[in-house]
């Protein structure tokens, strides 16, 4: 019982300062600290609070969204290479040969299940449901028939994934060939996600706790400079892909708005585009330095002599 009273002590602590508008960084990460036990396990708020009080994932939605991308452009990398030592481009005299050589590195009738999830099962989590239906035209379900094909048309043994009837290869194989071949630029998470999460986790601690129900408010009201923080905590955290290579999160610019992104591999990807105007959070002479995609100088929210949540350095 003890052990509640102090944390919902510590809770109310860090609502008062959303509360009053005297919160930074530091506050939202004690807070998603206390919190994250109580977050669902499901939602991107909680894989982002076990994101900062872990630095380093190699799991998460995220995680596995950017790593079916990464493997999906690394085996591309690696096709290319091969095409090019062996002088296959003479080959290649249309877009659908060179699309068949390329997307060809791996055998449908045997493959890793290890890169068989991370290609396939977690890749087509990343392709839009309009795009499946419309590019199969399956009825309703789209994703779920997919995967339901190729749950039907393969079994495990010994680490691979073998296809059972021969009769079934050409779809499968344009299947994955569709799946391999998509790869999304659009961020990990969006921005509306991550408040509702946010609103979810808050309402759940109201309940949880007995706390006062108008700390909602304060939460909704502040929002922005929450996600301001929250992007701030997860500069600097890393990705592991599936064999190994690591990416480093950073804070950048999309079009002027803060954005989080990647590098440390061959392949940089977007991992979060916030709605937040940069020139809200620094000043008029710095925000003239500006280079857009380069990571950002400003990467901590913290208050100024005016009270003001600002970025700096």
């Amino acid at each position: 019982m003890s052990e509640s009273i102090k944390l919902r002590n510590s809770i109310i602590e860090k609502f008062d300062q959303v509360k009053n508008d005297s919160f930074d960084e530091s506050t939202i990460k004690a807070l998603l600290i206390d919190i994250r036990e109580y977050i669902k396990s499901e939602a991107i708020l909680r894989e982002l609070a076990d994101f900062i009080a872990h630095p380093r994932r190699d799991r998460g939605i995220s995680h596995k969204l950017l790593n079916s991308r990464y493997a999906k452009l690394s085996l591309v990398e690696e096709q290319l290479k091969r095409i090019e030592e062996g002088d296959g481009w003479k080959n290649i005299k249309t877009e659908w040969d060179y699309s068949h050589a390329v997307l060809s590195s791996i055998s449908v009738d045997k493959i890793e299940s290890k890169l068989f999830k991370i290609l396939f099962i977690d890749g087509i989590e990343d392709i839009a449901e309009a795009t499946l239906k419309k590019y199969y035209k399956m009825g309703r379900k789209g994703r779920k028939d997919i995967l339901k094909i190729l749950d039907v048309s393969y079994f495990q043994s010994d680490g691979y994934h073998i296809l059972k009837n021969i009769k079934h290869r050409t779809i499968i194989e344009d299947i994955l060939k569709f799946i391999r071949g998509a790869v999304s630029g659009k961020s990990a998470f969006e921005e509306s996600t991550l408040v509702k999460d946010l609103e979810s986790a808050v309402k759940n601690m109201i309940g949880v706790f007995n706390i006062d129900s108008t700390y909602l408010q304060s939460f909704k009201a502040q929002r922005k400079n929450i996600v301001l923080c929250i992007m701030c905590l997860l500069h600097d955290a890393r990705l592991t892909f599936y064999d190994g290579n690591e990416a480093r999160i950073f804070l950048t610019l999309n079009d002027k708005r803060l954005a989080l992104a990647t590098e440390g591999t061959v392949f940089q990807f977007s991992f979060f585009t916030s709605s937040l105007e940069i020139q809200s959070f620094i000043t008029q002479e710095e925000f003239l330095d500006i280079d857009e995609h380069k990571e950002l100088p400003w990467i901590n929210a913290k208050r100024n002599l005016e009270g003001k949540l600002v970025l700096i350095r």
